[in-house]
């Protein structure tokens, strides 16, 4: 019998990875280059909404380095080995 798995577990899981991935990856790229290379992306510059009484700013920036990748397959098989 298969239970329905809850998606904010998943999302919360996979966000501890990339975070936990990352920060090991930036550590260990000291004695291993190879963790230190990154990728991003996102919204440069960010957008602003200028609304006279009320300034709004939207911007996202994603940035991901070897570590995070490591980090994020490691949460997955954590999650699909939960049962």
């Amino acid at each position: 019998m298969r239970r329905d798995r809850n998606p904010w577990i998943l999302f919360l899981i996979l966000l501890f990875g990339a975070i936990s991935g990352s920060a090991v990856g930036q550590i260990l790229s000291r004695y291993v280059p190879l963790l230190g290379a990154s990728v991003g992306g996102g919204l440069e510059p960010p957008i602003t909404l200028n609304l006279v009484v009320l300034s709004i700013t939207f911007g996202v920036r994603f940035v991901a380095n070897v570590g995070t990748a490591l980090g994020v397959m490691l949460a997955i098989m954590l999650y699909s080995g939960r049962r």
